[in-house]
C-alpha cells in the first residue's frame, strides 16, 4: 500500500471538504458531516483496496465521529477505521506524521469501544496517550488517559481504573495557576469514579489534594454555583449509580455516609475534604475559598461532617467576604444570609444574632440605607425569637424609621417590615408601643387594593408576623395575663393560621377532584389534634367538617370512629365563633345532623336539628326554616318516630306551598326536594296513598307550568343538590325499613313506586319538567 498523490485540483476540493466537515461538527450538524465525508471520499474507496493518504485519513476520522462509530452506519466505521489506523501507520513509518497517525488511532479506537471490542480498545488507547505525547500535546494525553481510566471503569476493571485515573491526573499537582477548567473536571470525575467503586478513602483523600491547589481550587469555586454543575457536585451521575449498581449489587458498603446508600452525602464529603487542608479561624480573606466555604455549608449534610465545621466555614464566609475589596454589599448580604442558614439548622441563635451584628458593622457607611435596614429587621427577629425583647424592639423601631426615610412605608417591604415590628411589639404585650413611638398601621385599603399582585405576598406576611408573636408570646410571656383588647384576638388567629392553610391545601385538591388525597389530608391534619382538649378554632371547625361531608357524601357505609368526635367539636366550635347564627353555622349543623344520624347518635341528631329549626323560623327565612324542617324531620325518621317525623315534614311541606315560588329557581327547588321528602317518609311506612297523594301535588305545583329553557349560573350547583338529595333518599328509606318495618306487611297496589319513583327522580334535571315523569310512575299501576 503505497503513498498516494492525487491532483492538485482535487486534493484542494477534499482539502475544504475536510474543513467543511470540521465546522459541520462543531455546529452539531453530524449527518450532514458525514454525508459531506462519504460523497467526497469514502465512496470512491474500498477499505480493502485504498491507498495510504492523509486525506483520505482526515475524512476516515471525521466520518468515524459524525456517526459516532455506529456499528450500523453505512459504509461501515470500524472497517474504514482499520484502514485508517494501518495507513496512518505506514505513512509514519515512510516519514514521521503523528498528527495523522493520531487520527488513525483515535478513530480505531472509537470504532472498537462501539463495535463491543474494549479489551482491543484499550491497548489501542494506550496508544493514543503515546501519540499525543510525542506530539507534545500534554492536555491531549491527560485527556486519553482520563478515557482510558473511564473505559477500564465501564469493563469492570475498578482496581486497573482507580490506578490510572489517579496516574492521569497527576500533573496537575505539578502544574501552577495554568490549570484549565477541564483538568478540574476531569479530577472531580476521577473522585466520582472512585466513590462509585465505594474507594471512599481514595476519593476523600484526592479531594484534599484538590482542595490544597489554588488554581484547582479556584476551579472548582467557578463550578460550584453553576446551574449545570450543581447536581454533578452534590450526587453521583446517573452512569456511575448505573456502575455501582451493576458491579457491586452484592456488597452494600458499611459507610453510612455512601453515596450509593444516602443520595445527597456525596456533596457535602466532596466539599469537606476540599476544605479539610485549610483551617477557617485562621485561613486568609480569599475568594475561591469563600466560594467552597459556601456551597459547602448549603449542604444539610454539612452539619454532619466531623472534618469541616459547617458553622465555623459559614463564619468565615461572612468574616471574610467584607475583607475582599472587590465584593460588593450584596456579596456581604448574600455571606449574612447562608451564615443564618446554618444559625437556623443548628438551632444556635447566638450565632445568627453575631452574624446579624457583623454585618450591620460591615454595611453601616458602605451600603445603602435599605441595605442597613434589612439586616437591622433580620438583627430585631432573631433578638426577639432569642427572648431578648428590648432590644429587639429598639431595632425593630430604628428600622422602620430609617425605613421611613428613603422610601414610602406603604411598599410591600414597609409593610412587611410594619407588620413584623407589630408583631413584635404584641407579642411582649406592648400593643400600643408603635403607636406611642409615632408609627401608624400602614393599611390603606384603596391603595391595597389597587397592588393586587402583591396582596398574596402582604397576606403572607400577615401570617407570619401572627405565628411570631404567638411563638414569642406562648414562650417568654405563658405567664402574663394581658386585658387589650385585641391581644386575645391576635393571638387566636395566629393559632388558627395552620388550620387555615391546610384548609386551603384540601379545598386545592377538592377543587382539583382528587378527592382521596383531599381525604386523606383531612384525616393527617386531624390525627395531630385532639376534638376534646383543641380549643374552637375556625380553620379547624372547617377541616372537621369536611371530615363529616367524606363520612356521609362519600363513605357512608365505612365506620369511622373520629367522625362523631370531630363532629362534636366543630358545632361547639360554631357555637362559640358564630354567635349570630349565620348561615355558615347553619349548613354546619346540618352536615352535623346527618353525620349524627348515620352514625346511630339520634339523640344529639334530634336535637341539635330541633335547634337549627327553631333558629331558622325565628329569623322569618321560609326556605332556609323549610330545609331545616326536614332536616329535623329526617333525623326524627331515622330515630323510628315516624309520625312525629311526617308531621314536621308535612308542616314543611304546606310552608313550601304557601311561600315559595314556583318561578325562582332556588326556591322551586327547595320546594322539589320538600315534597319528594315528604314522599318517601310516607313511603317508608307504607303509606303510599298519602305518598302518591304529595307526590302528584309536586308535580303540578312545581311542574311544567314552571319550567324554563334558560339555564342560569347557580344550575349546576343546584343539580348536584338534587341529585345528592335523591341518592340520600333512597338509602335513608332502605335503613328505615329494614330497622323500623322489616316485617310489616304492605296491602298497597303502590308498594312498587317506591324504588321506581326515586330512581325516576334521580335521574331528573331539577331545572327540567317533571311531570311525564311523573306520570308515567304514577300511573304504573298494577
Amino acid at each position: 500500500m503505497g503513498r498516494s498523490r492525487r491532483p492538485v485540483r482535487l486534493r484542494l476540493t477534499g482539502r475544504r471538504a475536510l474543513d467543511r466537515a470540521e465546522q459541520l461538527l462543531a455546529d452539531r450538524r453530524a449527518a450532514e458531516a458525514a454525508a459531506l465525508m462519504v460523497k467526497t471520499y469514502l465512496r470512491h474507496e474500498h477499505p480493502q483496496t485504498a491507498a495510504a493518504h492523509e486525506d483520505l485519513i482526515d475524512a476516515v476520522g471525521w466520518y468515524v465521529q459524525a456517526v459516532d462509530a455506529n456499528p450500523a452506519a453505512v459504509p461501515e466505521p470500524l472497517a474504514w477505521a482499520r484502514w485508517a489506523y494501518a495507513a496512518a501507520h505506514q505513512l509514519h513509518a515512510d516519514g514521521p506524521d503523528p498528527d495523522t497517525l493520531q487520527v488513525g488511532v483515535d478513530a480505531l479506537t472509537h470504532a472498537l469501544l462501539r463495535a463491543g471490542l474494549r479489551e482491543d480498545a484499550l491497548v489501542v488507547r494506550r496508544e493514543g496517550i503515546q501519540v499525543a505525547a510525542a506530539r507534545g500535546e500534554t492536555a491531549g494525553a491527560r485527556q486519553r488517559h482520563v478515557w482510558l481510566a473511564s473505559e477500564m471503569l465501564a469493563a469492570g476493571r475498578c482496581a486497573d481504573a482507580a490506578d490510572e485515573g489517579l496516574a492521569a491526573i497527576e500533573p496537575i499537582f505539578d502544574t501552577g495557576p495554568d490549570t484549565s477548567a477541564d483538568d478540574t473536571s476531569a479530577a472531580i470525575g476521577i473522585y466520582m469514579a472512585l466513590e462509585s467503586c465505594h474507594r471512599h478513602d481514595a476519593a476523600t483523600a484526592l479531594a484534599a489534594r484538590l482542595g490544597r491547589h489554588p488554581a484547582v481550587l479556584a476551579a472548582v469555586a467557578l463550578l460550584a454555583f453553576e446551574a449545570d454543575s450543581g447536581h454533578l457536585l452534590s450526587t453521583l451521575p446517573p452512569s456511575f449509580q448505573a456502575h455501582t449498581e451493576q458491579h457491586y449489587a452484592g456488597e452494600p458498603c458499611a459507610r453510612p455516609d455512601c453515596p450509593a446508600v444516602h443520595d445527597g452525602a456525596l456533596g457535602a464529603r466532596f466539599y469537606a475534604a476540599l476544605l479539610s487542608g485549610h483551617d477557617p479561624a485562621t485561613a486568609a480573606p480569599d475568594v475561591a475559598l469563600i466560594r467552597v466555604a459556601s456551597r459547602f455549608v448549603l449542604f444539610p449534610g454539612a452539619d454532619e461532617r466531623r472534618t469541616a465545621d459547617a458553622a465555623a466555614w459559614a463564619g468565615y464566609a461572612h468574616r471574610a467576604t467584607p475583607a475582599v475589596p472587590d465584593n460588593s454589599t450584596e456579596h456581604i448580604t448574600a455571606a449574612t444570609r447562608l451564615a443564618l442558614v446554618v444559625a437556623n439548622r443548628q438551632d444556635y441563635a447566638q450565632a445568627g444574632i453575631d452574624a446579624c451584628r457583623s454585618a450591620l458593622a460591615a454595611l453601616t457607611g458602605r451600603a445603602t440605607i435599605a441595605e442597613v435596614v434589612a439586616v437591622r429587621m433580620w438583627l430585631a427577629r432573631r433578638l426577639h425569637r432569642a427572648g431578648c425583647c428590648d432590644d429587639a424592639l429598639t431595632e425593630a423601631a430604628a428600622a422602620l424609621t430609617a425605613y421611613r426615610e428613603v422610601n414610602t412605608d406603604r411598599d410591600v417591604t414597609g409593610v412587611t417590615y410594619y407588620l413584623d415590628a407589630s408583631a413584635m411589639f404584641d407579642g411582649c404585650h406592648r400593643h400600643d408601643g408603635l403607636d406611642a413611638l409615632g408609627h401608624d398601621s400602614s393599611f390603606d385599603g384603596p391603595y391595597f387594593n389597587s397592588q393586587h399582585k402583591v396582596v398574596a405576598g402582604w397576606f403572607v406576611a400577615f401570617e407570619e408576623s401572627l405565628l411570631a408573636m404567638l411563638d414569642h408570646t406562648r414562650t417568654f410571656h405563658a405567664s402574663v395575663t394581658c386585658t387589650h383588647e385585641r391581644c386575645a384576638k391576635h393571638l387566636a388567629a395566629a393559632a388558627d393560621i395552620p388550620h387555615q392553610r391546610a384548609m386551603r391545601h384540601i379545598m386545592a385538591l377538592y377543587e382539583q377532584h382528587r378527592l382521596d388525597e383531599a381525604v386523606a389530608a383531612v384525616r393527617a391534619h386531624l390525627a395531630d389534634h385532639d376534638p376534646t382538649t383543641s380549643p374552637p378554632s375556625k380553620g379547624l371547625a372547617q377541616v372537621a367538617l369536611c371530615h363529616l361531608t367524606n363520612a356521609v357524601e362519600h363513605f357512608p357505609d365505612e365506620r369511622d370512629d373520629t367522625v362523631l368526635p370531630w363532629g362534636r367539636y366543630a358545632r361547639h366550635a360554631a357555637d362559640a365563633l358564630d354567635p349570630d347564627r349565620s348561615t355558615g353555622w347553619t349548613a354546619l349543623i346540618s352536615m352535623f345532623v346527618q353525620a349524627a344520624t348515620l352514625y346511630g347518635a339520634h339523640t344529639e341528631a334530634i336535637a341539635a336539628a330541633a335547634e337549627a329549626s327553631e333558629h331558622c323560623i325565628d329569623r322569618g327565612a321560609p326556605p332556609a326554616a323549610i330545609s331545616a324542617q326536614l332536616e329535623h324531620a329526617a333525623a326524627l325518621h331515622a330515630a323510628g318516630h315516624c309520625t312525629e317525623a311526617r308531621e314536621h315534614a308535612t308542616a314543611a311541606w304546606h310552608d313550601a306551598l304557601e311561600h315559595l315560588d314556583p318561578a325562582d329557581p332556588e326556591q322551586r327547588l327547595t320546594g322539589l326536594l320538600a315534597g319528594t321528602d315528604l314522599m318517601h317518609l310516607f313511603g317508608d311506612c307504607h303509606q303510599h296513598e298519602q305518598a302518591v297523594a304529595v307526590m302528584t301535588r309536586v308535580a303540578i305545583t312545581y311542574g311544567a307550568h314552571h319550567t324554563t329553557t334558560e339555564i342560569d349560573a347557580g344550575t349546576e350547583e343546584r343539580e348536584q343538590r338534587w341529585q345528592r338529595a335523591n341518592r340520600g333518599f333512597i338509602h335513608r328509606s332502605d335503613r328505615h325499613r329494614a330497622a323500623y318495618h322489616a316485617t310489616d306487611p304492605c296491602l298497597s297496589e303502590h308498594e312498587h313506586l317506591r324504588v321506581d319513583v326515586a330512581l325516576a327522580l334521580q335521574g331528573i334535571p331539577a331545572h327540567t319538567d317533571t311531570i311525564p315523569y311523573l306520570v308515567a310512575a304514577l300511573q304504573d299501576t298494577p
